[in-house]
C-alpha cells in the first residue's frame, strides 16, 4: 500500500511500485486489473512484461482523488505465472493486489455524507423531508449555485443561509404519493459549485417504501393469443383492516369492468377483473381501487393502489 498522505480532490498522483521476482524462474504478467477508474496502472512505454529471476520491474500508477471527501483509495491487481525455459505451458500462477490511498482535503464536505430515510410507512405519510449541510473547508468562501434531483420524486431546495453561519444547508423531499407498492428508492441530489476542483458532487439518496396495499398480481397483462373477454383475480392484502370504497379504470370505452368477490376479510380482499374482448386497438390503462383504512385516533385514511392493466394487440392487427 502506498500512502499519499493528505491530498485536495481532484488530484493526479503518481507513484512507481517495483515488483521483485523472487523466484528462480522468470515470471510473465498476464495482466494488470484495477479496482475503479480513478487508478491507471502501466503506460505506453511499459514494454513486455516479464521479470527474469532476481529482477526488479518498475511499474508505474497513477491515481485520481476525485470528489471523495474523507478517504481515497484504489487497487491494481497482477496477475502473473512463471515461464520456465523449454516448457510450452505456463507454470505456477498467481495474483499480487497492490493499493494506493489519501486522505482527502476537500473544498467542501457534505454531511451527512448520503440521506437515509429509512423505513417510510405509506399509510402515515405520502411526503417526507430531511436537510444536510454543505460544510466549506479548503474552499472557505463557497458558493452552492443549484442543487438537482436525478429522479422525479425527489426535489431539493437550498435554504436562505443562517446569520453568522457559512455552511448551506440543502432540503430534501421525498414524495411517496406516485407510489402504490412496497420498493427500495435509490436517487442522487446533484449539487452544483463554484469550486474549481469539485464542480458537481452527488448526494445518495435511499428510501424504503412500505406500502399500506399490495395487489398480487401487480400487473395485468393480456396476451394477443386470448380471444374474447378475459378474467383475472386481484387479491389485495392490507397492513391494517381496511375496506374497499371505490373501484374504477381508467382504460378507455369502459374496458375493464370489475365485481367483489365473497371471500373477503378486513385485511385481504379479492376483485374479479374482466377486460373485454379488443382487436381493433390495444387497451392499456389502470384499475384504481380505492381503500379507506381507519387509522390511530380514529380518523379514516384514503389511499389509492393502482393495479397497470394491458391487453396486447395481434401483429397483424398492430401493422394495419
Amino acid at each position: 500500500m502506498h500512502d499519499f498522505g493528505e491530498q485536495r480532490q481532484g488530484e493526479e498522483l503518481a507513484h512507481t511500485f517495483s515488483l521483485v521476482n523472487q523466484g528462480d524462474a522468470p515470471v510473465k504478467i498476464d495482466g494488470l486489473t484495477t479496482s475503479c477508474h480513478c487508478v491507471v496502472a502501466g503506460d505506453d512505454e511499459l514494454g513486455p512484461m516479464t521479470i527474469a529471476a532476481g529482477a526488479r520491474f518498475p511499474l508505474p500508477v497513477r491515481f485520481t482523488t476525485g470528489t471523495a471527501q474523507v478517504t481515497a483509495s484504489g487497487r491494481v491487481t497482477v496477475s502473473y505465472h512463471e515461464a520456465r525455459d523449454g516448457s510450452a505451458a505456463p507454470g505456477q500462477r498467481g495474483s499480487l493486489t497492490l493499493g494506493v490511498r489519501a486522505d482527502i482535503i476537500p473544498d467542501y464536505r457534505v454531511s451527512p455524507s448520503e440521506v437515509n430515510f429509512g423505513v417510510i410507512d405509506g399509510l402515515a405519510v405520502q411526503r417526507v423531508s430531511r436537510t444536510f449541510r454543505v460544510v466549506p473547508e479548503a474552499a472557505t468562501d463557497v458558493e452552492i449555485s443549484e442543487a438537482t434531483s436525478s429522479s422525479s420524486f425527489l426535489t431539493a431546495e437550498i435554504l436562505p443561509k443562517r446569520p453568522n453561519d457559512s455552511d448551506v444547508e440543502i432540503k430534501v423531499d421525498l414524495d411517496l404519493s406516485r407510489f402504490t407498492q412496497s420498493k427500495s428508492l435509490s436517487g442522487s441530489i446533484i449539487l452544483s459549485s463554484d469550486s474549481e476542483r469539485v464542480p458537481k458532487s452527488s448526494v445518495p439518496v435511499l428510501a424504503k417504501y412500505k406500502a399500506p396495499a399490495e395487489a398480487r398480481p401487480a400487473m395485468i397483462v393480456v396476451g394477443s393469443d386470448e380471444v374474447g373477454e378475459v378474467s383475472r383475480e386481484i387479491k389485495v392484502t392490507t397492513s391494517r383492516p381496511a375496506r374497499i370504497r371505490d373501484v374504477r379504470s381508467t382504460a378507455a370505452d369502459d374496458g375493464v369492468r370489475t365485481e367483489r368477490d365473497d371471500r373477503q376479510s378486513a385485511s385481504e380482499h379479492r376483485l374479479k377483473v374482466f377486460i373485454a374482448p379488443r382487436r381493433e386497438t390495444a387497451l392499456d390503462g389502470d384499475l384504481e381501487i380505492e381503500l379507506e383504512f381507519l387509522a390511530d385516533g380514529g380518523e379514516s385514511v384514503v389511499r389509492t393502489l393502482r393495479v397497470p392493466v394491458h391487453r396486447l394487440l395481434e401483429k397483424g392487427d398492430a401493422d394495419e
